[in-house]
């Protein structure tokens, strides 16, 4: 099952996180849950801050 995350288009400002756990470009769900697409590690509200 393939699921579409947004990530940030070239002309946008937004900083690309890497996963902590892989170090692959984690996949925005919402303002503040990224999810990576490579291994499935996610970071939510409560982790902002000490990761991004």
């Amino acid at each position: 099952m393939e699921r579409e995350i947004d990530l940030p288009k070239p002309d946008q400002k937004k900083t690309k996180i890497e996963c902590i756990r892989c170090g692959s470009i984690m996949g925005e769900i919402t303002v503040c849950h990224l999810k990576c697409l490579n291994c499935g590690a996610e970071l939510t509200c409560s982790d902002k801050g000490n990761f991004w």
